[in-house]
């Protein structure tokens, strides 16, 4: 309380319970060094009270939030799940967001978790019988999406890049997925990404069946004459691979065939990469604005020259 906190030696904790306070401080609980329980389910309950309670979940576990709100947020950056017949490790997010908020997402890294552990044994005790010896844990094949999550190590660079239109329930949510991963200022719902497939064309890319990225392009309108916007996001792990100019000379070409003159893009300032990516692509910067009242990272609006 009245500060801030990251928790990460979670390991010797055998309860399937874990209570976090934040008032007035911005505590972090990085659940992936937490022991899985033995059942499985773990239930956390979070009171952010005039600060936030950040929770960094392990990939490929169910997230369970049940939170209310009261001038706070509870925000779901975590992947759903599209399987509901199969046994996951579970975590349920109860407590409240009292002018503070509730984030939770999966950490920036990747990294593998006893959780994660827990879910390839339940899957090989299904799926194969159980080798005489040695403690080699084997993935599901990566095509299933039960790893899409995280078979990204898995990816090898001859992998062919698998492009694909947003048009279904699996689409929406990982362009949902990719855009609030690095977008986080502006999160959108399942619902927000659906209205916007009404009057964008949008995409999703994949390595194999692995997925790396997405595409936007707004076509031009009466509103805008004949400017398209153009957006082409990457997941930080698979950049600098030529993805991105991949996509977006598709996205580009897409924006051309619609008849756009004038070609804008739009990047966060928060997100060096793309800042980088658009310049190096030859757009130069227009303005900076703040999106709503508040907001204190700016975004940033460039033109192809």
């Amino acid at each position: 309380m009245v500060g801030d906190v990251t928790c990460r030696t979670l390991a010797a904790h055998g309860s399937d319970t874990l209570d976090a306070y934040a008032v007035l401080g911005d505590p972090v609980l990085d659940l992936c060094g937490m022991s899985a329980p033995s059942s499985g389910e773990l239930t956390v309950t979070a009171w952010a009270v005039f600060g936030d309670v950040r929770l960094i979940v392990p990939e490929g576990e169910q997230v369970e939030p049940a939170c209310g709100s009261v001038l706070g947020d509870v925000r779901d950056l975590t992947r759903a799940h599209t399987e509901p017949q199969r046994r996951d490790p579970r975590i349920r997010v109860a407590g409240a967001a009292i002018c503070g908020d509730i984030p939770l997402a999966h950490p920036g890294d990747h990294r593998n978790s006893s959780w994660r552990r827990w879910l390839e044994e339940a899957i090989r005790s299904r799926t194969a019988p159980a080798p005489a010896r040695g403690p080699e844990l084997h993935f599901p094949t990566p095509r299933s999406r039960l790893t899409r999550r995280g078979a990204h190590r898995f990816a090898g660079p001859m992998a062919d890049l698998r492009i694909q239109a947003v048009d279904d329930d699996a689409s929406i949510h990982d362009w949902q997925y990719v855009h609030n991963l690095i977008i986080p200022g502006d999160v959108l719902s399942l619902d927000d990404v659906r209205a916007r497939t009404g009057r964008n064309r949008m995409e999703v890319a994949y390595l194999g069946d692995v997925l790396v990225g997405c595409t936007t392009v707004r076509p031009p309108t009466g509103d805008n004459g004949t400017t398209a916007t153009v957006i082409a996001r990457v997941l930080p792990e698979y950049r600098r691979r030529g993805l991105g100019t991949r996509l977006y000379e598709r996205a580009l070409g897409q924006a051309r065939a619609l008849d756009a003159q004038v070609i804008e893009t739009v990047v966060l300032a928060s997100n060096p990469d793309g800042l980088r990516f658009a310049e190096q692509h030859g757009f130069v910067e227009l303005e900076r604005y703040l999106l709503r009242e508040g907001d204190t990272v700016p975004w940033i609006d460039l033109r192809l020259a």
